[in-house]
């Protein structure tokens, strides 16, 4: 059965009464072993609620739990934080005069030598470090730095890692991959893990919980591919990737024309004062018979693996679909085939 590791009930915060609440509210819990993504714009609270967790500043009301027992403010300590809580920051804030191993030598530096030593190799070896660990940080790569930060993190097995950021300083490229990195090493760390991100491909692809925040309060929270299928909110549904919002009342009289079209019509009559979400890829170019709808496409954007085409379905309606390369074309007109069961109805905002 999986331990409830960490408790945050009811968080609130505030700078300046001017400026309003930057965090209302916020209530989530994180299991042992679990990574969780806060994903959201800027200004969405992440951070301050990351330092809020990590007992580096203070909230206003509510609480958070560590583990069952509560995570003490800096107006409780001498020195800001958590004993059992690591932070890895932006810019990864190495000590740049001394080497990778003796950075991690560092947050092992209470411990008796055994041990450290111990935990050392394990530690260069988890994140791929031996050949580099004589290296400073300014001769790493961004991706290597990233590693060795994370390695000094983990060294003293916190019970709960929290990363702002921590793919904003990278490339694509580099992002794409560590991902897949990062998810391995923080496996095999056993730890708890909270990352902030405003990228959705890194909570959906990193994260077993994601909690979305906007303007200080979450929106949502599920696993990725509830967050993703099921968006409660059109902002939901636009943070996570191409959806398309119509308002039902409008839809009804264009899906009654199309024979195949009209069995989705009678589901979504009594929903006429309601909005329906459907996925970009859960629409597909499709023959007359098959069409719950009928466009002409305005414009196509190449993706390599696939183009983006958008159908107006009238006047002041459109559409995005993704489709094979080459086989739309600008000023066609098609049938629009929607994917069973993948359409449902959201909170218009």
């Amino acid at each position: 059965m999986s331990q409830k590791l960490l408790e945050v009930s009811g968080i609130s915060k505030t700078y300046r009464k001017e400026e309003g609440p930057v965090l209302q509210e916020v209530s989530l819990h994180l299991e042992a072993g679990q990574l969780l993504a806060l994903a959201g714009e800027s200004g969405s609270g992440k951070t301050t609620l990351l330092r809020l967790i990590a007992g580096l500043e203070e909230p206003d009301s509510g609480s958070i739990h560590l583990n069952g027992e509560p995570v003490a403010g800096p107006s409780e300590k001498l020195i800001a934080g958590h004993p059992d809580i690591r932070v890895v920051f932006q810019d990864f804030r190495l000590f740049p005069n001394i080497s990778v191993e003796e950075n991690i030598r560092h947050a092992l530096r209470k411990y008796e030598k055994g041990y450290r030593e111990q935990r050392l190799r394990q530690m260069l070896s988890l994140t791929r470090l031996d050949c580099l660990k004589n290296r400073l940080p300014r001769m790493l790569s961004g991706g290597e730095q990233q590693r060795a930060a994370l390695a000094r993190a983990l060294a003293d097995e916190p019970a709960l890692l929290l990363m702002d950021e921590p793919f904003s300083n990278l490339d694509h490229v580099l992002r794409r991959n560590l991902r897949r990195e990062i998810r391995d090493i923080l496996a095999g760390s056993g730890c708890g893990v909270i990352i902030v991100t405003h990228e959705p491909d890194d909570a959906l692809s990193m994260a077993d919980q994601i909690t979305l925040l906007r303007a200080g309060r979450v929106l949502q929270q599920g696993s990725p591919a509830e967050i993703y299928h099921q968006p409660r909110t059109a902002y939901a549904a636009h943070f996570f990737g191409r959806a398309n919002i119509i308002q039902v009342s409008n839809l009804l009289p264009l899906l009654q024309k199309e024979e195949a079209g009209r069995q989705l019509a009678e589901a979504l009559i009594t929903h006429r004062d309601s909005a329906l979400c459907i996925r970009a890829e859960d629409l597909a170019a499709s023959s007359p018979g098959r069409a719950h709808l009928t466009g002409k496409v305005r414009s196509i954007r190449f993706f390599g693996a696939f183009e983006e085409a958008t159908l107006a379905l009238q006047e002041d309606m459109q559409i995005t679909l993704l489709i094979p390369p080459g086989s739309l074309q600008p000023g066609q007109v098609t049938g629009v085939h929607i994917a069973k069961n993948k359409w449902h109805l959201i909170k218009e905002e």
